[in-house]
């Protein structure tokens, strides 16, 4: 599969005002289990990927997602400024209720990109398209859950410390999954859909909000551990992966009311 492509030199951003409560906990890779096959069909998984970034190279558009959800963006590879990248577009909600909360997500995701330029484990910004799409670098890879199928190796403890460093640059991802997280070829792990992403100052008022978030980010990685480790979750990870009672009342509220509300319109 083949999604973004990003430049491996890019460096780790300087952590800024980093104080305990960011700390995140990361197992030792020595005693840590990495689920592996010697199954034949498996030896080279990056063989498809490397086809398909060839044969995207001759310039033209080629779809990667269509916008199937309610303010959901089409996403597609394509070039800008000489350059082969990934344009997210919301465009298909211009003409409806919802565009001024299209513009919004388009502007608040490209916000984040930028405000995580140079971390190794983003995509890079590459500008806009108009009001309702960005672009950003291609990463030639493969999702993590297709890294898994095809086992390819990935410890669940470099899961673990991108996402501390990411809440490190007080940020919050917000929607960990598994086709969230890409596997490039040299093994480094890149996040992509910032769209729920959030940014709080050290000092803002909504602090409290994103230590909440950050508790949940961590809890999200969980669901990984299992299936990348072959371990359970420990006492205490088992009441971390446990939801705080107010954010799933947001979210049965969100899922049972507002958005059959917004479907409707």
């Amino acid at each position: 599969m083949v999604f973004h492509y990003a430049s491996p030199s890019r460096q780790t951003l300087p952590v800024e005002d980093a104080t305990p409560d960011h700390q995140v906990h990361t197992p030792s890779p020595a005693s840590e289990q990495t689920i592996e096959t010697s199954d034949t069909a498996a030896n080279d998984p990056w063989r498809c990927t490397e086809r398909s970034s060839r044969s995207d190279a001759a310039g033209r558009e080629v779809t990667l997602q269509r916008a199937g959800g309610l303010l959901k963006a089409d996403v597609a590879l394509t070039t800008h400024q000489g350059e082969t990248v990934v344009r997210k577009d919301y465009r298909l909600w211009q003409r409806t209720a919802l565009a001024p909360l299209a513009r919004y997500l388009m502007k608040r995701e490209a916000r984040m990109l930028q405000r995580l330029s140079g971390w190794a484990h983003t995509p890079e910004f590459k500008g806009t398209d108009g009001r309702y799409a960005f672009y950003m670098s291609r990463i030639d890879g493969m999702d993590l859950g297709e890294a898994r199928r095809r086992s390819v190796p990935v410890r669940y403890s470099e899961i673990q410390r991108m996402v501390g460093e990411l809440h490190r640059f007080h940020v919050t991802h917000n929607d960990l999954r598994w086709t969230n997280i890409l596997v490039t070829p040299e093994g480094r792990l890149v996040l992509i859909d910032f769209a729920s992403a959030f940014h709080a100052a050290p000092r803002s008022p909504l602090r409290p909000i994103m230590n909440r978030l950050r508790r949940a980010d961590m809890a999200g990685t969980l669901k990984f551990k299992q299936k990348l480790t072959g371990r359970g979750l420990t006492p205490t990870e088992q009441r971390l992966k446990t939801a705080p009672r107010w954010l799933s009342m947001v979210r049965r509220g969100w899922k049972h009311q507002m958005l059959p509300r917004l479907k409707r319109h």
